[in-house]
């Protein structure tokens, strides 16, 4: 049975000291930088959590992370070992002068910017094999929360009005209409080649 889950993917070096907090409200994290040469750079790695509205951990990043660039929400029906590795894979990016970088798709202000020039082949590589079912990121105005999804490697954007963060997020991850007020579109396609194959 596929496990429907939701995820809470922390950039522990833009939080910097307060990632302890985080650590002390859900201690059953993992590390993108797992079992990889980077894990040197554990302390500042992008730690991945599940999300559950109404907990300690969402309550924390909703009330002191919204609008900071802490991170994103994920919703996925993989199961977190699954999603995790998924995450990773997409962590290492390569572009096409041959130059290997960690991408950064963890920081609301990089993916938003980023989702914008993809095509259709790489829409499908970032959300996976029906992996990730959308991203919510919040608007340079934090008013607002953003949720890309993708139909058949289509980018689809809603841009949401929030009337509060806790309410309205709670909403997004769990798919019921959230009190917001949507504007959907569809963003254009760039040119670039960034993943591996």
């Amino acid at each position: 049975m596929i496990q429907a889950a939701n995820f809470l993917l922390l950039d522990s070096a833009i939080i910097g000291p307060p990632m302890s907090e985080a650590f002390d409200r859900d201690s059953a994290s993992r590390s993108l930088f797992e079992g990889s040469d980077e894990a040197a750079l554990d302390g500042v790695a992008p730690q991945l959590f599940q999300y559950r509205h109404g907990s300690d951990l969402s309550n924390w990043f909703l009330s002191h992370g919204w609008g900071r660039a802490w991170g994103i929400l994920i919703k996925s029906r993989a199961p977190m070992p699954e999603l995790h590795r998924h995450l990773q894979q997409i962590l290492r990016v390569k572009t096409e002068s041959g130059h290997r970088y960690l991408f950064r798709f963890y920081d609301p202000r990089i993916l938003r910017t980023f989702l914008a020039t993809c095509n259709r082949s790489e829409i499908r590589e970032l959300f996976g094999d029906g992996c990730i079912e959308y991203f919510i990121v919040e608007d340079p105005d934090p008013a607002f929360a953003l949720r890309f999804r993708q139909e058949n490697g289509a980018l689809r954007m809603e841009r949401l009005l929030l009337s509060s963060p806790n309410a309205a997020i709670a909403g997004l991850v769990s798919g019921r209409s959230p009190s917001c007020a949507p504007a959907a579109g569809v963003l254009k396609h760039g040119r670039w080649k960034l993943f591996d194959a």
